[in-house]
């Protein structure tokens, strides 16, 4: 028998109940709700008010400080101006005196003039073409110490004229190169020897060329030796039989490196390899030399590799079959740095505008002879090519002063991902390299450079230690700083860095791109030779003490604002944030208080937790703030711009 039904009335109660519970459940959840809205607002309003409350005492305490510091930051100011003008002075003297028949690139009518008149010369000899384009070469050389000193100063639109002169002396020299090969195209029979071989090479410090002419059309041909320039090539049947010429010109600069678009740059110069087609011989009648002559602009006409059949457009030709590779032997230029595992070469992709190693193959590089021996299957500018990247990350950097208590120079010691450390003395308009694990084939160790310049000089040795932000991409385990805020950090660690020393923070890649964070320790005994040594570096740092005469204090820079004090220590195994302004914490430690540039923050803390146990270790003595104040205006200059340079926060 089945359970008994439910009356009609008891289901009316039933549901009643059921419905007033609901009302119930209904009513709590949005007393609940209620209450919850009103403790947000409430949370809301007082973060608000805390919020504003302490930006306007941070305003108060930044403005104050400003005004405070402005005469000081006015009086390096005028100090370093005054040295500016010297050293410009000094420059052209020492022009002057060279007597030089070259533009200064800083003056415009000077290049304007220049360009003009090379413009409109004659170039037809080989030999007085390379002397245009060892002229052209120092001119561009000069165009980039121009661009890197504008970019030191922080002027991107002279750096950016420069820059654009740099490419249209480069874009002159070459169409002087071509006039000249035209015309030995042109006349090439002139040349040929008493076996019928049409070759011409000739070289200058900074340029190699050489052109093969076919005139015999051999099968059996493989090899072109042009042992004047140091290049020889292994040839395919196909350019055997063909009525070519292949052209072959090496010059030291990298003429693609702003242009590329992939990782790789240029080291030791660009070799460019081209198939020319052979104009029509001369004729001799009755002791008459008879030659059919055409216009410059069309007596070169580049063949693409594999050379196309006939009827076949050039532009579009695509081989079906596998290209056969040519095989090229080259010199390494004697001041590019690098081992024989890591050489790599790539052939020039003018479509991706990109460096390629695609089609490259059986390399071998004989360090004794400094030659280099591969395959490709391109038939492009070839170059020794390297990651800009390859040195990056900074796995450490610190700085150290040097010369006692009172001297003008500090060492920066940086070492990268490798491994590797190199070490930078940094003085009053100088960098200089003294050590690094390369050997000197650079030639760069000891010579004093201002700093863009040292590193740019690095850079065409294979030492890259300038990177931009396109870099961002190929370097790992890094957060990019915005310029302007590295930059505000630079300039503030500059005028410490002769009191304190100075050391990389683990957790600076852990901080936003407005923010940046190194360590920082007050050097005090002096007296007796301070320490200042690379052991009393290390050992600071590792030991990383709170408290007492040796210990660390991490600041950080927080966007255009200013500086202050962080928690973060590198002995944490977590990093520890400095309070929110719309936090009660914020009142109650002096981490996270702004200043308005390091040498306020040295100073202490300007309200009530000046005196509290934490108050009193967050500062450095008066001594060493006096110190940073007295430091040579040029030296902390020269420093700012060469942290900045190495981009030590974004890529470190």
């Amino acid at each position: 028998m089945g359970p008994k039904k439910k009356s009609k009335k008891k289901l009316e109660e039933e549901l009643r109940r059921k419905e007033e519970e609901e009302r119930l459940a209904e009513e709590e959840r949005q007393r609940q709700e209620e209450e919850d809205r009103i403790r947000r607002e409430e949370e809301a309003r007082v973060k608000a008010e805390f919020l504003e409350k302490h930006l306007n005492q941070e305003e108060e305490v930044l403005t104050s400080e400003r005004e405070k510091l402005s005469a000081f930051l006015e009086s390096i100011s005028i100090e370093r101006n005054n040295a500016g003008i010297k050293q410009e002075e000094e420059r052209d003297w020492e022009r002057y005196l060279r007597c030089t028949h070259l533009p200064d690139p800083r003056k415009r009518n000077q290049m304007n003039d220049y360009l003009n008149i090379v413009t409109t010369t004659e170039c037809t000899d080989l030999a007085s073409t390379l002397d245009m384009c060892e002229d052209s070469l120092q001119v561009m050389n000069d165009c980039m110490d121009a661009r890197l000193d504008a970019l030191q100063c922080g002027s991107t639109s002279a750096a950016i004229e420069f820059q654009n002169d740099i490419v249209q002396v480069q874009e002159m020299a070459k169409a002087k190169l071509e006039d000249t090969l035209a015309h030995l195209i042109q006349f090439c029979d002139e040349f040929a020897n008493e076996r019928g071989d049409i070759q011409v090479c000739k070289s200058s410090p900074n340029f190699r060329f050489g052109i093969w002419c076919n005139a015999t059309k051999n099968p059996r041909l493989r090899h072109i030796d042009m042992s004047d320039i140091q290049i020889s090539v292994e040839i395919q049947k196909q350019i055997a039989l063909a009525s070519v010429g292949l052209l072959v010109h090496e010059h030291l600069f990298d003429e693609f490196f702003f242009d590329c678009t992939n990782e790789f740059m240029a080291i030791g110069g660009v070799t460019h390899v081209e198939l020319i087609a052979l104009l029509p011989g001369s004729k001799t009648v009755k002791n008459c030399t008879i030659r059919s002559l055409v216009p410059r602009d069309q007596a070169l006409r580049r063949i693409p590799y594999p050379i196309p059949p006939a009827g076949a457009d050039p532009a579009t030709y695509k081989s079906g079959e596998p290209v056969p590779p040519l095989t090229f032997t080259f010199p390494v230029r004697s001041n590019v740095s690098v081992k024989a595992s890591e050489v790599k070469v790539g052939w020039w992709n003018e479509e991706e505008k990109k460096w390629s190693t695609e089609g490259i193959s059986e390399l071998i590089y004989d360090d004794s002879g400094r030659m280099v021996t591969f395959c490709s299957t391109h038939m492009a500018p070839l170059a020794i090519i390297q990651s800009r990247t390859k040195l990056l990350p900074y796995l450490d950097w610190n700085i150290r002063a040097t010369g006692g208590k009172h001297g003008n120079t500090a060492i920066v010691t940086l070492q990268v991902v490798t491994g590797a450390k190199l070490l930078f003395e940094v003085g009053p308009g100088f960098v200089k390299l003294q050590e690094h694990p390369w050997g000197d084939s650079c030639g760069l160790k000891g010579l004093s450079m201002p700093p863009r310049r040292l590193l740019h000089q690095l850079a065409s040795c294979g030492v890259y230690l300038m990177p931009e932000d396109r870099d961002k991409t190929y370097a790992h385990g890094i957060c990019v700083k915005t310029l302007e805020t590295e930059k505000s950090m630079c300039d503030d660690l500059a005028l410490i860095s002769r009191a304190f020393l100075i050391s990389k923070s683990k957790w600076n890649t852990l901080v936003g791109s407005e923010e940046c964070l190194c360590r920082i320790s007050e050097v005090l005994d002096w007296e007796a030779g301070g320490r200042t040594e690379a052991k009393h570096v290390e050992r600071v740092f590792n030991m990383e003490k709170e408290s007492g005469d040796r210990r660390v204090l991490v600041i950080m820079r927080r966007g255009e604002k200013g500086v202050a004090f962080s928690p973060a220590y590198d002995a944490l195994d977590e990093y520890v944030d400095v309070p929110g302004y719309d936090t009660q914490e914020y009142e109650e430690t002096v981490f996270g208080e702004v200043h308005a540039s390091v040498i306020n923050l040295l100073e202490g803390s300007k309200g009530e937790l000046r005196d509290t146990e934490l108050g009193a270790r967050m500062k450095s003595t008066m001594d060493g703030v006096d110190l940073a104040k007295a430091t040579n205006p040029v030296f902390t200059e020269t420093m700012a711009q060469f942290l900045f340079a190495l981009r030590v926060f974004s890529f470190g």
